[in-house]
């Protein structure tokens, strides 16, 4: 997640950019990203573990430890 945002040095710990993968459903992410912030968040929701895959990577990329 640290190749997400680059923490900018003149700003304190609260007001750093932030930023993170969101997963949204197909049908709506012209809205998720057109929607003024307060109905975009609405869109956010917790993706059912059940529909995820993952598998421990045999190394990490180079640069990333």
């Amino acid at each position: 997640m640290r190749c997400m945002h680059k923490p900018d040095s003149k700003l304190g710990p609260d007001e750093q950019d932030k930023r993170s993968v969101v997963a949204v459903e197909l049908d709506d992410v012209d809205q998720w990203r057109y929607a003024p912030v307060e109905e975009a968040v609405k869109l956010v929701e917790l993706t059912p573990a059940e529909m995820m895959e993952a598998e421990p990577a045999e190394s990490l990329p180079a640069g990333l430890s």
